[in-house]
């Protein structure tokens, strides 16, 4: 009987339910991950246009703040913060830029002076016999490698040019996303608030500059609010890191031991 038992042939065995499931899901989840990858590389630019947008209106939105107190229009404050920034900008590169030139017109015209200098500096510390000669004839040589340098530079204004204007392109989009989002600042943070709630509400009403209340104490807000943020970003870096010692590192397991090893050398002494 045993043996005619063993004979029978046992039905093969079926794939569990779960298992094509799991294989839609993997491949749904891999899919989703490279377009959601390429979407964010192909906007990143973008992303860290409106970045810069937002820091540069939360920079100016208490002036403009300040301006409408006293009558002034948002777009008329708004745009008036923004001219004197750029004034500001555009005055400081002027000057800077004005030195830089100042100074490498100098360095171009006293070059041989300098260059003397620098070879008999090094002489004297260093006890070398360096020609301060032969380095001046190597730098106005129109043949030497550094004539040869400062004409392939030329080669590269074209480059120079559209990397110019793309940057100004830029600098025009991101004046344009920072004015609508100072003088349309307070009407979107009601309007999102207005859909929140709970803790999410609170969150972003702390990075409202008018606290969306009236309340005159708010800076005494944004305080308070930004110190409870950082601790929640702390506690979840805490909360990750101690999960990812344990899982992948193995802490907890040489950690139990050590306990382990404490509480026996803590009963021989206490025997």
């Amino acid at each position: 009987m045993s043996h005619v038992e063993s004979e029978i042939p046992t039905p093969p065995q079926r794939m569990p339910k779960w298992v094509p499931r799991a294989i839609v899901l993997f491949w749904i989840g891999f899919l989703a991950t490279l377009v959601t990858r390429e979407i964010f590389k192909q906007l990143s630019n973008f992303f860290i246009l409106l970045l810069i947008s937002l820091f540069l209106a939360l920079a100016i939105e208490p002036a403009v703040n300040r301006l409408a107190a006293r009558g002034w229009s948002r777009g008329s404050a708004t745009g008036l913060m923004l001219v004197s920034v750029f004034v500001a900008v555009i005055s400081f590169s002027a000057a800077i830029g004005t030195l830089v030139a100042t100074q490498a017109q100098d360095l171009l015209d006293n070059r041989d002076q300098y260059v003397t200098e620098t070879v008999d500096f090094i002489n004297d510390t260093f006890g070398t016999e360096i020609s301060a000669q032969s380095w001046i004839d190597t730098i106005g040589d129109p043949d030497g490698s550094v004539q040869n340098f400062f004409s392939s530079q030329q080669d590269r204004v074209v480059g120079l040019s559209l990397g110019a204007l793309s940057g100004l392109l830029q600098v025009l989009s991101i004046t344009l996303f920072a004015f609508y989002l100072i003088s349309d600042g307070p009407r979107l943070r009601r309007a999102i608030c207005g859909r929140l709630r709970g803790a999410s509400r609170t969150c972003l009403c702390v990075f409202s500059l008018d606290c969306l209340s009236g309340d005159r104490h708010t800076s005494t807000c944004r305080t308070r609010g930004l110190g409870w943020i950082n601790f929640t970003v702390l506690a979840s870096c805490r909360h990750v890191s101690c999960w990812c010692s344990t899982n992948f590192v193995g802490v907890s397991r040489f950690a139990s031991q050590g306990a382990n090893r404490d509480c026996v050398h803590r009963r021989l002494s206490t025997a």
